[in-house]
């Protein structure tokens, strides 16, 4: 059998072509953040597993009372502060960009420093940029409407994101709405890009 020298040549080239283009997977990542430590307030959490946090805390949950709500995975749930300019953003070196995939969230009533209290009606909406332009081009609104009386610790609901999430950003704003509450979020799933 007598092969074409053209055909080897234009399958080696094609292959070449392929293996020299840049790769776009990233690493798919659920943040958990449940081997930070345990807190017994709230305290600001900066940056975890290839993420920066802008004006967030975290808070362990060990004992979450009757009618609060339960983190997704426990002891630890991040929140957004109060400050409105809550955001989440690749860390560089690790990642230049990433896309947010899924996550749970849940609401309860202010209390103080503490992410404790009564599970409470809330809203999150999220904003996502583009991380080649900046310019906006995902958004969310995202409704935790618990019991009124719950008599059992309330389980987080998964977040359910339009697909224009799933593509590389730069950054999400996270701003929670409702009556004297704080956001929670746990098991933050995404993809990291290092290009």
């Amino acid at each position: 059998m007598k092969l074409d020298p053209h055909i080897l040549i234009t399958s080696l080239a094609a292959l070449g072509s392929v293996l020299a283009a840049p790769a776009t997977t990233g690493t798919t990542i659920t943040a958990k953040y449940d081997d930070l430590g345990n807190f017994v307030a709230a305290v600001p959490i900066t940056s975890y597993k290839g993420l920066s946090y802008t004006d967030f805390v975290i808070a362990s949950t060990e004992a979450v009372q009757v009618g609060g709500v339960a983190s997704r995975s426990p002891p630890n749930r991040v929140g957004p502060g109060s400050s409105g300019n809550s955001a989440i953003s690749p860390q560089s070196p690790t990642f230049k960009a990433f896309a947010l995939l899924e996550f749970y969230y849940g609401c309860q009533v202010r209390l103080g420093e503490a992410l404790a209290g009564v599970a409470a009606k809330c809203t999150f909406t999220l904003t996502g940029y583009a991380a080649s332009s900046g310019k906006q081009v995902a958004t969310a609104t995202l409704t935790f409407n618990p019991p009124l009386s719950p008599v059992a610790p309330v389980p987080m609901v998964k977040a359910v994101l339009p697909s224009s999430f799933n593509q590389k950003l730069s950054k999400v704003t996270v701003a929670v709405a409702g009556t004297n509450v704080v956001g929670l979020i746990d098991d933050l799933r995404y993809t990291g890009y290092t290009s």
